[in-house]
């Protein structure tokens, strides 16, 4: 695999120089045309030679590398030798490992390679470590083969404990390579469903041309996809749409250079202003409209490219979630990294009785010593469902989470003390209000005087008392949707939290699973006997607090002795 490390490791590297070139370039060269320096040629020619050499410097490294680089499974750990100047060795044990991971951007996928990624425990001082350009049977049969030995020394060290151990045949487990693993059978999977639906499914078979063929035989607890409906769905509430809106004004704004650098600018400032001339306003209508549609395809696009193909299972102790047209990505996760599930519905989800389901696990710190960002997980949670409807919600956590079988209904939810509606209103309008205040005044005093200056009069002078009024109504909407959607229970093993403003954010959480709890009262909380609750858990790299104001006192201080140990913890 030398060879496919080496040539995608170098063509994302070279697409890098190339749109460095591109993007730097270009303006480079405009601006030395303009003043008049004649030798544009040889300075391409010294900037290309330039390139070149830093492209073969970086084939050498990472030929140097990939034959230093080295990985072994033993009888008791995985050893992976790498590094070039500084060596370097890693030794995990089985028992320390907590997930086995591997990614497959779009040209790794059409050749069957994948890069594996294995994290241990999780926090701040861990790290993932990284195999690249494995085929896609290996990196399949390296993660079974090593949870496999991973239960086996489990059940070891269990009878050990126990004295129960017991001399049991010798079975010699050896890791199976590719070369085997092309030889296994692979079903036919017959294709049903619409023509979305069949397209997802072959290309969650594609495997690629160096892949070969493996079939996990462990045994799947629970299982379920996306579908076309649901995808569809999630592409109206996708919050990528607001960043490919700025992507397109970004790209937008460089038209005109660019159609300048190729010298009809004029010519098609002539059109835009004979087509504002003849339509007017119908014509800023029909472009916002245009523009709008081009977002919202853009958003579908996107969404069946990232969810296509969406698989979630257990097996065991373990949840998998694969998804991905054009680059595939797998995950899973131990049940005993989960901390709490999070349910979260946006104005769109909410108003159409859809939410998103996430997983609150540990995670590990990446190669480069940063929080893990890879797609399939979003802040310190693994995404379960992005698009599903409420009334699934409780059979896909039953049946992916056992632990949160029992959780409690919303009839048991506890609403706050209607004292705390004033303090809800005084924190989301009041303060809110007054900052609005204040900017508009400073606009109109320091920065409008200017701009009017210059004979720009589109600004209405009711501006202010307008945006005033509108920031002040969402501001009293949001202070009393908050306290109206506020609520908490909890029973015997599970805390329940819900808040949210124009949406609604639900997030479960295992007592056992919390790390410490806190009570917190400011003056103005005490004058009214309110307090503040949170709950710490391992979430993430340095964990995560989920927060509830304004509780009566007692309830709180209830809380507080509910997450103290018990006698049977």
């Amino acid at each position: 695999m030398e060879i496919v490390y080496i040539a995608l490791s170098s063509f994302r590297i070279l697409l890098g120089f190339l749109f460095a070139l591109i993007v730097g370039y270009g303006p480079i060269v405009a601006g030395l045309t303009k003043s008049g320096v004649s030798n544009i040629f040889s300075i391409t020619v010294l900037f290309i030679a330039l390139i070149v050499l830093l492209v073969a410097a970086v084939i050498i490294s990472l030929t140097i590398y990939y034959k230093r680089f080295s990985w072994e499974i033993t009888a008791n750990d995985i050893h992976i030798h790498s590094g070039i100047i500084v060596k370097k060795q890693v030794h995990i044990p089985f028992s320390k490992v907590q997930s086995i991971d591997y990614t497959a951007p779009l040209l790794a996928r059409l050749l069957g390679v994948v890069n594996l990624k294995i994290e241990t425990a999780g926090g701040a001082i861990n790290r993932g470590v990284e195999i690249p350009a494995l085929k896609l049977n290996t990196a399949e049969a390296f993660k079974t083969e090593v949870f496999k030995r991973k239960r086996e020394n489990q059940n070891q060290s269990a009878q050990a404990q126990s004295g129960q151990a017991q001399s049991a045949q010798a079975q010699s487990t050896q890791f199976q390579t590719a070369q085997a693993l092309d030889s296994a059978q692979s079903s036919a999977h017959q294709q049903t469903g619409n023509l979305y639906e069949q397209l997802s499914q072959t290309a969650s078979d594609f495997r690629g041309m160096l892949a070969g063929s493996y079939e996990d035989s462990s045994p799947v607890d629970y299982q379920y996809g996306l579908s076309i409906k649901e995808l569809l769905l999630s592409a109206l509430a996708n919050n990528k749409t607001w960043l490919m809106a700025l992507i397109l004004i970004g790209m937008l704004s460089q038209v005109g250079e660019a159609l300048s650098f190729i010298g009809i600018s004029d010519r098609v400032e002539e059109t835009a202003v004979w087509v504002w001339a003849e339509l007017g306003i119908v014509a800023v209508i029909i472009a916002t409209i245009f523009s709008l549609l081009l977002l919202w395809l853009l958003s579908v696009v996107a969404a069946l490219l990232s969810y296509g193909g969406f698989k979630a299972s257990r097996r065991g102790g373990r949840i998998e979630v694969e998804r991905g047209l054009l680059q595939r990505h797998y995950k899973g996760v131990a049940l005993s990294r989960v901390q709490g599930v999070v349910i979260t519905q946006g104005l769109v989800r909410k108003l159409m009785g859809f939410a998103e389901i996430k997983l609150e696990v540990v995670q590990s710190m990446d190669t480069s010593g940063g929080q893990q960002s890879d797609v399939m997980t979003q802040g310190s949670g693994l995404i379960l469902h992005p698009f599903v409807r409420l009334s699934r919600v409780d059979e896909i956590i039953a049946n992916m989470v056992p632990d949160l079988i029992a959780c409690p209904q919303v009839t048991d939810y506890q609403r706050l003390p209607r004292r705390a509606r004033r303090r809800s209103i005084i924190r989301w309008f009041a303060w809110p209000s007054l900052i609005c205040i204040a900017a508009v005044a400073i606009f109109d005093l320091l920065l409008l005087p200017p701009i009017v200056s210059t004979g720009f009069t589109v600004i209405s002078p009711y501006h202010a008392p307008v945006l005033i009024a509108i920031v002040m109504a969402l501001c009293l909407l949001a202070g009393i949707w908050w306290y109206k959607r506020a609520a908490y229970a909890y029973n015997s093993n599970i805390l329940v939290i819900r808040q949210g403003i124009f949406g609604q954010k639900t997030t479960l959480l295992l007592r056992k699973k919390i790390q410490w709890a806190a009570l917190r009262q400011n003056p103005l909380q005490r004058c009214s006997k309110l307090a503040s609750i949170s709950a710490v858990t391992a979430a993430g790299t340095s964990g995560t607090t989920t927060r509830l104001r304004d509780l009566n006192e007692d309830e709180a201080s209830a809380y507080l002795d509910w997450v103290r140990p018990r006698n049977r913890d």
